[in-house]
């Protein structure tokens, strides 16, 4: 049994009030994974994510890219979401990333943008459309593989992808947030997970499946409260 509902932020917070998983701030968020890092490298590596934001922007705008509501990226990372996948990959320097959700390739952007600035590692993404990543360019898609989830078998489907790659280190969930979707994507992904890796989530309020996993695995998570949305990470030690 699960809850249908989403969780409030209290239930996000943890059990111990003065030890909460939940920030408000991408520094705080990454010195809490890297507390080695110093402040006056946090400061160069947001110069270079404002660099990418400015750049992302514009594509949209070139795009003329609309939702029901206007905003695609509504739909996306929020902005400090984005800003704290970029920094942890930039520092991280995964060789094996995993993303799960694609569309349009806002997430994709900062990802394979943050593999291109390190120089090394390659990205593998899964969706169920072929027709998606349209803000990316060639140069970023050279060290991309998109692995399209065959709908009539979803499960089959992403198990193949996940074994197919090598011990991952960097992964992120920002596909079907359903409880029992992305249980089945964390679980999945945690058998293939290389020591020290990192597994991250988008809309971790939408249900309770990443707060009930990260207490199955028994692992304190961070959780980045965004302006609309929480973005869950946890550090693999």
């Amino acid at each position: 049994m699960y809850h249908t509902k989403s969780p409030p932020l209290e239930a996000l917070s943890g059990s111990n009030p003065s030890e909460s998983n939940l920030t408000h701030s991408v520094f705080e968020a990454v010195q809490r994974i890297f507390p080695e890092v110093k402040e006056q490298e946090l400061a160069r590596l947001k110069d270079e994510y404002e660099t990418l934001r400015l750049e992302l922007d514009r594509r949209y705008k070139k795009a003329g890219l609309l939702t029901f509501d206007g905003d695609p990226r509504l739909l996306a990372l929020e902005d400090s979401s984005s800003f704290l996948v970029y920094l942890i990959v930039r520092i991280q320097m995964p060789n094996v990333l995993l993303e799960t959700g694609v569309a349009n390739g806002h997430s994709s952007f900062f990802l394979l943008n943050a593999i291109l600035k390190n120089g090394q590692g390659y990205l593998t993404s899964t969706d169920t459309s072929q027709s998606v990543g349209s803000l990316l360019t060639d140069e970023e898609k050279s060290s991309w593989m998109l692995k399209v989830i065959d709908p009539t078998r979803t499960r089959e489907s992403f198990i193949e992808v996940v074994e197919s790659l090598p011990s991952i280190d960097f992964f992120i969930h920002d596909s079907d947030h359903s409880y029992l979707w992305s249980k089945f994507e964390y679980e999945t992904v945690l058998k293939k997970m290389s020591p020290g890796s990192i597994m991250a989530s988008d809309d971790v309020n939408y249900s309770y499946s990443f707060i009930d996993f990260t207490k199955k695995i028994v692992a304190k998570p961070i959780i980045l409260v965004d302006k609309r949305k929480a973005f869950g990470v946890i550090h693999l030690k």
